[in-house]
């Protein structure tokens, strides 16, 4: 009976594993002469039968990109970026025409039947800046329920897709009042050595 239990746990617990979804985390902040400074955190698996793109959206509304923000099309390699193997030849975001049902998408483009078999998506984390992008072009905010590009060549199965939109940092109060006390304090000092 304890390994008949025992075999029913770990059957169950394998089914759960196999079961996980791929998770993935894009965090977008202002980069060098404002452009796009990206970070994406993965983990799990996918899998891919002849796909080119890695795209997610809004399927609901312009969210994160709104309808007055410009397509981006084919720009230049993201550096460093790679996915299974094949190395990210441009990147795109909003599609003014909705193809495959999304407006507010970001993409990357990894040639054609490029991405195939079991990929693990924790080959994407890492650091990257985005060539020809505007960070103006976004909008601030953390945005879930994201859904994958329904384009025939995207890569489809990612699972948990969330993409957080960072402005840059603004000093709190507390430290501007601390600077302009120290700058205070050192014209003080000058006053009193010159005297």
């Amino acid at each position: 009976m304890k390994s008949k239990i025992l075999g029913l746990l770990a059957v169950g617990l394998l089914a759960g594993a196999l079961s996980a979804q791929a998770t993935i985390v894009f965090t977008l902040t202002e980069g060098a002469a404002g452009t796009v400074n990206m970070n994406i955190a993965a983990a799990g698996n996918v899998n891919a039968t002849s796909d080119a793109f890695l795209a997610i959206g809004d399927g609901t509304s312009d969210s994160f990109l709104p309808s007055e923000s410009p397509d981006l099309g084919g720009t230049a390699p993201v550096p460093g970026l790679s996915l299974g193997g094949c190395t990210a030849q441009n990147n795109f975001y909003r599609d003014a025409n909705g193809s495959g049902g999304v407006q507010s998408l970001l993409g990357f483009f990894f040639g054609f039947n490029c991405l195939n078999g079991t990929i693990d998506l924790s080959g994407l984390n890492g650091d990257y800046n985005l060539p020809g992008s505007n960070f103006a072009h976004f909008v601030t905010g953390t945005y879930t329920g994201l859904i994958s590009f329904t384009d025939e060549f995207a890569l489809q199965g990612l699972g948990d897709i969330t993409l957080v939109v960072r402005s840059a940092a603004v000093p709190e109060p507390g430290t501007l009042a601390l600077l302009g006390l120290g700058l205070a304090g050192l014209g003080l000092s000058r006053r009193r050595k010159a005297a």
